[in-house]
């Protein structure tokens, strides 16, 4: 994100770019193409003394319209922020969208789901998975802050009205074909990682 962003000549008006979201006000389907027939091209950094106009202004500029910029943006509009969202691809959704929307979940002793399915799943458990999975090059404080945050992020996402089926998918499958909302997507029954934490499903 930017704070407070003038935005040099985007030669758009405002209706061309993505109707912000909130939590009254889902998440678009997409963003319409800008005024002028010119395809989409990477920007550049230029000096501020070669701006001639500045056609936007903003609190916060999200760069990116997948799942975290969409909820950076949420998040600071709800907070009173005037936001605008930027992406290059003519639709929202980014690498978010690609990996089928998976979001690995757990701690505090469980989500809704894993509870409905049977599962526990402590702080301490999931800290200690993702840890391993991260090896020498993990960071520790950030691993810890994502573990600890883990459920807030959960109840967060199904407040914005995101449905999840409370149903746990048995089979193997990097990304289960059914609506099942629970599977196990890494190494939690392999050795070690079953050594160092309790397996559980997350996926």
């Amino acid at each position: 994100m930017i704070r407070n962003l003038r935005l040099p000549g985007a030669h758009a008006s405002k209706s061309d770019h993505a109707r912000l979201p909130t939590r009254r006000n889902p998440l678009p389907n997409g963003i319409t193409k800008r005024a002028h027939d010119e395809p989409d091209q990477p920007t550049h950094p230029i000096r501020i003394s070669d701006i001639e106009s500045w056609d936007f202004e903003t609190d916060i500029a999200v760069i990116g319209f997948g799942g975290a910029g969409g909820s950076a943006a949420i998040e600071a509009a709800d907070q009173g922020a005037s936001v605008i969202i930027f992406d290059v691809a003519a639709a929202s959704g980014g690498s978010t969208a690609l990996s089928s929307a998976e979001i690995y979940m757990g701690g505090g002793g469980g989500t809704r789901v894993h509870k409905a399915t049977g599962h526990e799943d402590s702080t301490e458990n999931l800290f200690a998975y993702l840890k391993a999975c991260q090896g020498e090059i993990g960071d520790e404080e950030k691993i810890r802050l994502y573990a600890e945050g883990s459920l807030d992020h959960f109840n967060w996402i199904v407040g914005l009205g995101v449905p999840y089926k409370d149903s746990e998918y048995q089979g193997k499958a990097i990304v289960a074909m059914t609506d099942d909302c629970l599977l196990y997507t890494g190494n939690e029954k392999a050795w070690p990682f079953n050594q160092i934490a309790k397996p559980v499903p997350r996926g």
